[in-house]
């Protein structure tokens, strides 16, 4: 095995296991775990030839992956159910489905959730495929809301109102660029798909796919503001900032190749 192809191993070790610490604290990220082991250990095993190194391989990987065996171990023995967290189904039936619960029936939020109480998984499911329309409508509605809201911490323990409208400004702002950037983004993946320029590809994505979890997952919960997108602020300001200057890396050498034709 050659030091580049040991390079990329503990390169792709090392983000197995910050995705698995992110996993452990926010549990929507299990989905972005899932993707990256899914592309990369086919990748280790086909690069890799010799067994023994398949196998020490094998066992840094399921070291990276030891934040979730841990959590997921701590849950079956305190809890009896093999699982990150309670956080998703807890938020899913008491936000989501009793949201929605109550715009179909037309009862507040905690009037729902009485009605709700003893839905298990399986019924919450049923109920948001059979209300699909209404389970749209109100994902939109309320990812809509926190996006545009202002911020909660803002208002603790005094209300500061002025403050509260700047944030709600600045959030409209976020909005208007993610607009803007939606076109860029997406041509620049093209093209560094077409260059086979894998690295940066990899970069991008490693920095768009957890973006796009943290301010598409918000559409389940409310009455939060802006608290649940937040964690998205340091991956959108990476990831434009690198998206601008691929941009402007690829304008530069198209006007080079011009000239020199």
């Amino acid at each position: 095995i050659n030091k580049q192809k040991y390079k990329d191993a503990h390169y792709w070790l090392l983000v197995i296991f910050i995705i698995s610490l992110l996993t452990v604290t926010k549990p929507m990220y299990i989905t972005l775990l899932f993707a990256v082991l899914i592309y990369r250990i086919p990748v280790f095993i086909l690069n890799i030839k010799k067994w023994e190194h398949k196998l020490r391989l094998l066992g840094y990987i399921t070291l990276a992956l030891c934040p979730v065996v841990v959590q997921l171990s701590i849950m079956e023995v305190k809890h009896n159910e093999f699982t990150i967290s309670q956080i998703g189904a807890r938020t899913a039936k008491n936000y989501y489905l009793a949201k929605i619960y109550g715009e179909v029936n037309n009862m507040s939020v905690n009037q729902a959730r009485e009605h709700i109480s003893s839905f298990d998984q399986k019924e919450v499911l049923e109920y948001l495929l059979t209300h699909y329309k209404a389970s749209l409508h109100t994902y939109f509605k309320i990812l809509k809301g926190n996006i545009l809201a202002g911020s909660n911490f803002i208002n603790h323990p005094n209300t500061h109102t002025h403050l509260t409208n700047y944030m709600k400004i600045i959030n409209k702002m976020y909005v208007l660029l993610h607009v803007l950037m939606m076109l860029p983004s997406v041509v620049v993946l093209i093209i560094l798909f077409k260059k086979r320029n894998w690295v940066d590809l990899e970069i991008v994505l490693c920095l768009m796919l957890p973006m796009c979890l943290v301010i598409l997952t918000s559409g389940m919960t409310f009455w939060q503001g802006d608290r649940i997108v937040l964690p998205s602020l340091p991956l959108w300001i990476m990831l434009y900032s690198l998206i601008l200057s691929i941009s402007w890396h690829l304008i530069r050498e198209s006007r080079l190749t011009r000239r020199c034709t």
